[in-house]
């Protein structure tokens, strides 16, 4: 009877040592991350994240992926293509079942036809456990600022952080295309208005601009934004580079 006891004992335990360690926030192992960065590292620590991003895209390239996102302690994971805000909210890339699901654009982005990041929604939904953009909402401290880095297959991109807000879902449409310069500003000031946290005095409309949204708490409307702004393309893939990265 005793080792029966003992043995029910155990197995409660082992079960709730599994329960937490899936409720406990994890993110990307950052520790690792910034070795492989260091390895690859020649001549900056941006030329070491390029090469971790064209990396990460060259295993995932096989899925419908938009391109590759980095931000330092914050966010390292695949972009999936526009699509409807249902398909990755518990699916991974590969149709699996994912508590967490995948980051993905808005399915109103004009991505597919421009290849651009303007004016268009990066997506995070179920964020609780701290994964994917699970940790945005640090960004809103202004001491945590960085850069954020994308690369699409051709070209890696460097972002630098604008502003941050908190953003009732479904109550605007963030993704407006064919604004002149000075509508474009103006949208993105009053958007923009009741911010957290401000990097800048106000937005250059020649300039990309990013959103990245995911949820505050487990339910509710309430969503976290940050907004970031082109810095410059890092590196573009020369004609060979290209032929080879597509042949991987």
């Amino acid at each position: 009877m005793k080792d029966i006891v003992i043995s029910i004992i155990l197995s409660f335990m082992i079960l709730l040592s599994s329960t937490i360690i899936e409720v406990t926030p994890t993110i990307m192992n950052s520790s690792e991350i910034e070795k492989k960065i260091n390895i690859y590292n020649k001549d900056s620590k941006d030329e070491g994240i390029k090469q971790l991003l064209i990396d990460e895209y060259n295993e995932n390239k096989m899925y419908d992926i938009a391109g590759v996102i980095y931000i330092e302690d914050i966010a390292f994971d695949v972009v999936m293509m526009p699509t409807e805000s249902d398909e990755y909210l518990h699916a991974s890339r590969n149709g699996e079942y994912l508590r967490e699901g995948e980051l993905f654009l808005s399915d109103l982005s004009n991505f597919n036809e421009t290849r651009s990041l303007d004016m268009t929604r990066i997506y995070g939904h179920n964020m609780a456990t701290g994964r994917k953009f699970g940790l945005i909402s640090r960004l809103h401290n202004k001491e945590n600022a960085r850069p954020m880095y994308f690369y699409d297959g051709v070209k890696v991109k460097k972002y630098t952080i604008a502003r941050t807000f908190k953003f009732i879902d479904g109550t605007e449409t963030f993704e407006r295309y064919g604004l002149t310069d000075e509508e474009k500003q103006s949208f993105l000031s009053k958007i923009t208005e009741n911010y957290v946290s401000s990097h800048i005095e106000e937005f250059d409309p020649s300039k990309e601009v990013v959103f990245l949204q995911t949820c505050q708490t487990a339910t509710g409307l309430m969503r976290d934004v940050v907004v970031y702004v082109e810095e410059g393309v890092i590196w573009w893939a020369s004609q060979r580079d290209f032929l080879y990265l597509s042949w991987l």
